[in-house]
């Protein structure tokens, strides 16, 4: 008996090893992706961030903080449930759109974040507009109703080097956060560049500023009547 299990234990050992790399995987695979948008989540963002330097020289970093307009209405109306269809419907319009020119990552609740290395500061405000008009043509089906979305932006655009990679982008995503709040606060489409208003960007920092889009839930019934998420 004791020699028969000392035969097997190898294979029992190999059996095992390969379990145990199966299971980091998948819960590396879990830690570093959202599980409800399948984007990365903000842990997996910063992983992949040290990921995005090239070289010694400065990597040019566009950062956009998106946040889907008048969320929480379209929760407390409609449910949750209608709430993660419309978040992983949001993400894959998102991620569509950002491709292989940069990352798209959840930041948690309705608030997501891409960033788009190695371009300069126009570049990202392009895809802020590429972004901004996808998800206002977007409708998300619930039951007999559509509801059409819309986004606020907040951008920034920085330089960072391979060391100090991680504190660049996080003041970068302080600001953009920022002044995506101001966008909010401004309650309408359009584009503005900060001027005199007080808050001044960190050192190095190029921000623009996409406003809020009014929110809308539109009904297909017959009758098409609209409803505002306010």
């Amino acid at each position: 008996m004791g020699i028969a299990s000392i035969a097997i234990s190898p294979v029992i050992v190999a059996v095992s090893v390969q379990a145990i790399n199966t299971l980091v995987r998948q819960l590396s695979h879990q830690v570093r992706y959202d599980y409800l948008t399948r984007v990365y989540s903000r842990f997996g963002l910063y992983e992949r961030l040290k990921e995005l330097h090239d070289g010694e020289r400065d990597t040019p970093l566009n950062v956009l903080v998106l946040d889907i307009d008048h969320f929480k209405n379209i929760n407390d109306t409609w449910g949750h449930d209608c709430g993660d269809k419309v978040l992983a419907a949001f993400a894959v319009r998102v991620q569509n759109v950002v491709g292989q020119r940069g990352i798209v990552a959840r930041l948690g609740g309705e608030e997501f974040a891409v960033i788009m290395a190695g371009k300069p500061g126009g570049e990202g405000y392009l895809l802020a507009e590429e972004i901004r008009k996808e998800i206002e043509s977007m409708q998300v089906e619930w039951g007999s109703k559509m509801l059409s979305l819309t986004v606020s932006v907040g951008l920034s655009y920085g330089k960072a080097m391979r060391w100090n990679i991680v504190d660049i982008f996080d003041k970068l995503l302080s600001e953009a956060d920022a002044y995506l709040y101001q966008s909010k606060k401004m309650g309408r489409q359009s584009h503005q560049r900060p001027a005199g208003n007080g808050h001044q960007p960190a050192a190095g920092v190029n921000l623009i500023i996409l406003p809020r889009a009014i929110g809308r839930v539109i009904s297909s019934l017959h009758s098409q009547r609209i409803y505002k998420v306010t």
